[in-house]
């Protein structure tokens, strides 16, 4: 059983990659399941959340400026 969790707003300076490595994370702008790759643009911002399921995620960020 997972936990169900909300980052307020995730606000990104270079660039942020996600992958869905178990579960399902969602945000504002669509549902992300197990093995999609998310590629969010420098000073880009989301509010990332998961259900009870929950998700277990990779998160890289500012590697990449523009």
């Amino acid at each position: 059983m997972g936990t169900a969790y909300k980052i307020l707003k995730s606000f990104s300076l270079g660039r942020e990659e996600i992958y869905i490595l178990r579960g399902t994370l969602f945000d504002e702008f669509g549902v992300y399941k197990k093995g999609t790759w998310i590629r969010s643009p420098h000073m880009s911002s989301h509010n990332p959340y998961t259900t009870n399921d929950g998700a277990l995620i990779f998160v890289k960020t500012g590697h990449i400026h523009e």
